[in-house]
């Protein structure tokens, strides 16, 4: 290690004492810092030396991270798992022992006291079955579904059994985009719930209809498209931007505002006939929808057409929402609401007054509230109901 050297020339003797100690002084830290990392066996102390290889450090550090956390994520969930593969063998072996005492009291070989035995017996096995069908496993109740706090079955009069779950997964993450359920809910467990029925309630397409609604809930990625007005000779073409519209009347918005200074311009609305798609007018001639080279807008909106009087699209399959207007439903044509809602479920018969209900899920509130023992939603397809029995 040297210490440069510094030619005298005309400099005063302390400035040449200042330079001197300023390198002896770099120098020192040098040998610190050397000596620094021989003793702690790293190149680098602080991030600053080296912000690349610092980043690069902070990055692997967190990968790791991650992945103790879901190496943690999958021995709970095993543990989970394998309370409830516990928890299923002895409903098994309950169920084997009903079995068996189904068989035993066929014919008339009993006395009518032996058969009172064997039903005190089976009842023993009932509530033993909801016993364990209500384990709870590290806080958790293993057959609720997400309702992991309460126990997700109950056994009410004349034997009838009720389920109080619901059949969401419960997930953690295995992987950095894995995602594992730890979970098996009662429904799919025990056969808790009935088969949901329901039907297409074909939702009508309103001004208010969101985007991201359309085709079921698949949406639209919305872009430029392309609109001519023609009429005797004169000819007016726009490029209509649609990105960032959120709903139906968003774009007829945009669609009427490239034409609003005409002289041609265009009307846009609901197709009344079919209460399912757009309607576009021009005020006089004819209009032509196209999309841009590599675009498909127009087509996705079943607009896109050559020059007509006017444009009819096609059916937009708007999803069912909570806030879809039961007036909407059946393509505008809406329920009758004054008879009421008749719910038959095993033994029981509920009339559910729906005359004040507004929404879907006004309805569905009033059918929850008319029979607990209801689960109601909205279906997969996004097009009905989904109603089953608990």
């Amino acid at each position: 290690m040297t210490v440069g050297s510094i030619l005298p020339g005309r400099l005063p003797l302390s400035l040449v004492a200042q330079r001197h100690m300023s390198l002896i002084e770099q120098n020192s830290q040098a040998l610190a810092r050397l000596q620094q990392q021989v003793a702690s066996g790293r190149q680098y102390v602080r991030p600053s030396e080296a912000p690349s290889s610092a980043i690069q450090a902070m990055l692997l550090q967190k990968t790791l991270e991650r992945k103790a956390q879901m190496t943690e994520n999958i021995q709970t969930s095993r543990s989970f798992l394998a309370a409830t593969e516990s928890a299923l063998g002895s409903v098994g072996d309950a169920l084997n022992s009903a079995k068996s005492l189904a068989l035993a009291g066929i014919g008339d070989t009993l006395t009518s006291t032996e058969k009172e035995g064997l039903a005190v017996e089976a009842a023993s096995l009932l509530q033993s079955v909801i016993n364990t069908a209500n384990t709870k496993f590290r806080g958790r109740y293993l057959f609720g579904g997400s309702h992991a706090e309460t126990a997700p079955f109950e056994l009410a009069g004349n034997g009838i059994v009720r389920y109080a779950g619901d059949t969401i997964a419960i997930e953690s993450f295995a992987d950095l985009d894995l995602l594992v359920a730890s979970n098996v809910d009662g429904a799919t467990a025990f056969g808790a719930m009935t088969e949901p029925i329901g039907a297409d309630l074909n939702p009508a397409l309103t001004l208010e209809t969101r985007i991201a609604d359309l085709y079921g809930g698949t949406g639209v990625d919305l872009g430029v498209i392309q609109i001519t007005l023609e009429s005797g000779g004169s000819q007016q073409t726009a490029s209509v931007d649609l990105s960032g519209a959120e709903t139906i009347g968003d774009i007829k918005t945009r669609l009427e505002a490239a034409f609003a200074s005409g002289p041609l311009t265009l009307a846009v609305d609901i197709d009344p006939a079919t209460r399912n798609g757009l309607r576009l007018t021009p005020s006089a001639g004819t209009i032509t929808v196209s999309d841009l080279p590599g675009s498909t807008v127009a087509d996705d909106l079943a607009i896109a057409s050559g020059p007509s009087a006017q444009i009819v699209g096609g059916d937009l399959d708007p999803r069912l929402t909570l806030q879809t207007e039961l007036a909407d439903l059946r393509a505008g044509s809406g329920i009758d609401q004054t008879g009421g809602l008749q719910i038959v479920n095993g033994d029981r018969t509920v009339t559910v007054d729906v005359s004040s209900a507004q929404t879907i899920e006004d309805l569905l509130n009033a059918m929850r509230t008319a029979d607990p023992d209801l689960s109601v939603g909205i279906n997969a397809a996004g097009n009905g109901l989904s109603v089953s029995s608990r």
